[in-house]
């Protein structure tokens, strides 16, 4: 049994004899009542604790030391606590803990340091110590040495309950899937991905709790060449032309997306289907000048597959104009339902979409209209615009932030509109560059309207306006604007500060980030 440093001191007769006062441990004459007795732990008894408690009775003033059954360790001692002019006090001794490994049958000699009075053994048992936690990490999938034909593969085992289990390559990497899982039950299962890797691989799982590892184990397993590669560019490729494809091979179904730096798609045909093995992009790399890092992901529903990087120079960039985008919906002069307007449309495939919907009140009222102004004003100028404006002033309804036009040249969004007039312009902007900036012109004017919610009259019929020579029908016929040429002016100026607004935002974000820009 390992005891701190200072229980151990009685090796020698001569060193016992100094704990207890220089005297010599030897009972007093057998008709002197003794003041020293121990009321626990009783002789014979088993105690609940490796903590043991040693109380008792012992002469006033006196200290009690509590020995080894050999009486050559100190195992703890104390001061009685008397009454005033009593005779005899109580004694309380915390013994240092048993260890696990110390035997369940103990020993102690109780006795006073002056040798005053007889010592008193007492024999008395520990509780069972409890029974060492059983490690139960281990690794059931894959064996070691197991090859597969599979570059998919589902790891699983069984772990401390809530320990996270993570699997790492050679490199030290997560391997692509949900490497990182919990044992809620017990046990634990993966899928992996070595869509990258190949050959033979040393991999260590990892058990973790509370964000610390305690266990490692070791596979080794074979898996077979690449399914996800990139045959074009190859790394280090300088081109003279921002239009680049790129190609390769996959699982198909699977798709390929081109991220920057930033983790923002490449503008182009992106996000593409592996078809038969393999698949390929057409990109446009316009925004882009110099050495330039791409990450090329491959996802197959919600299974992340793999990474691969390429890191290709890219001509300086020049400005960029595409055509404007065309909405296809609502229609011109189109009156829709009150609540989610759904705007679709047109524009060049992997640019992105940026939006407004203008209340006609907005754009016809010159005092309203001036409070958009504040979204480039300072706090202090922006409070003072705002507190001469209605607070029931008529405000431009549009998204948070742009839309990617897909692979096939479509767009969507969705915003919350009430009943009303309204006038929505689009127009593409890059936002791969410093600051968000138009890259279209700004699209035709779709003019239409919000009918007001249908309400309850007294009958219990619903009933809501009816079309008049001001409500436009529904049918989408063109018909003359309800805003005119000053409003509509307006109204595409309001998009084109938003979207410089947005741009400040941006900015300002980027420049409290350490991510380095594509």
């Amino acid at each position: 049994m390992i005891r701190s440093r200072w229980r151990a001191l009685l090796a020698t007769p001569a060193l016992l004899a100094l704990v207890v006062g220089g005297s010599v441990l030897t009972a007093p004459a057998a008709n002197a009542a003794s003041l020293l007795t121990v009321t626990a732990p009783a002789d014979g008894s088993t105690v609940a604790s490796r903590t043991v408690e040693v109380t008792g009775l012992a002469p006033a003033d006196a200290t009690v030391v509590v020995l080894n059954a050999a009486q050559t360790e100190e195992l703890g001692r104390g001061a009685v606590t008397a009454e005033a002019e009593a005779t005899q006090g109580t004694f309380d001794i915390t013994l240092t803990p048993y260890d696990d490994n110390d035997t369940v049958a103990q020993s102690i000699v109780v006795t006073v340091e002056d040798g005053s009075e007889a010592a008193v053994p007492v024999n008395f048992n520990l509780p069972e110590a409890p029974a060492a936690p059983v490690d139960s990490f281990d690794v059931a999938a894959p064996t070691n040495g197991q090859i597969f034909t599979d570059s998919y593969i589902t790891f699983s085992g069984t772990s401390t309950v809530g320990a996270v289990i993570t699997i790492r390559d050679a490199s030290g990497e997560r391997v692509p899937g949900q490497s990182d899982v919990t044992a809620f039950d017990g046990t634990w299962t993966t899928d992996l991905s070595f869509a990258t890797y190949d050959g033979v691989q040393t991999l260590t799982i990892e058990e973790s709790v509370n964000n610390a590892v305690v266990n490692t184990i070791e596979r080794t397993i074979t898996v077979p060449a690449p399914t996800f590669t990139i045959t074009s560019p190859n790394n280090g490729d300088v081109f003279t032309t921002a239009d680049i494809t790129f190609t390769g091979t996959g699982t198909d179904g699977a798709i390929v997306t081109v991220n920057d730096s930033l983790g923002r798609p490449v503008n182009g045909e992106n996000s593409v289907t592996v078809v038969n093995g393999v698949w390929s992009a057409e990109l446009s790399f316009a925004s882009f000048s110099g050495e330039r890092s791409f990450a090329v992901y491959e996802t197959l529903g919600d299974k992340y597959l793999g990474a691969i990087t390429r890191v290709i120079t890219l001509p300086t960039s020049e400005p960029v104009f595409y055509d404007a985008p065309v909405f296809t919906s609502p229609t011109q002069g189109q009156t829709v339902t009150p609540g989610f307007v759904y705007f679709t449309g047109t524009a060049t495939r992997g640019t992105d979409v940026y939006m407004v919907a203008v209340p006609r009140e907005l754009v016809e009222n010159p005092t309203a209209r001036s409070s958009q102004t504040d979204l480039l004003l300072s706090g202090a100028a922006a409070g003072a615009r705002a507190a001469d404006v209605s607070a029931a002033a008529a405000e431009p309804v549009y998204p948070l932030s742009a839309v990617r036009v897909d692979n096939s040249g479509n767009w969507n969004i969705m915003l919350s509109l009430g009943a009303g007039d309204y006038v929505a312009f689009a127009v593409l902007i890059d936002s791969t560059a410093e600051r968000l900036v138009p890259v279209s012109p700004i699209s035709d004017p779709v003019e239409f309207t919000v009918a007001a919610a249908p309400v309850v009259i007294d009958n219990g019929n619903a009933t809501g306006p009816t079309n008049s020579p001001a409500t436009l029908a529904k049918t989408g016929v063109e018909s003359p604007s309800l805003i005119g040429a000053a409003g509509l002016l307006a109204a595409a100026g309001i998009l084109l500060m938003l979207v410089r607004t947005r741009s400040v935002r941006t900015a300002r974000a980027a420049a409290n980030t350490a991510a380095p820009r594509a």
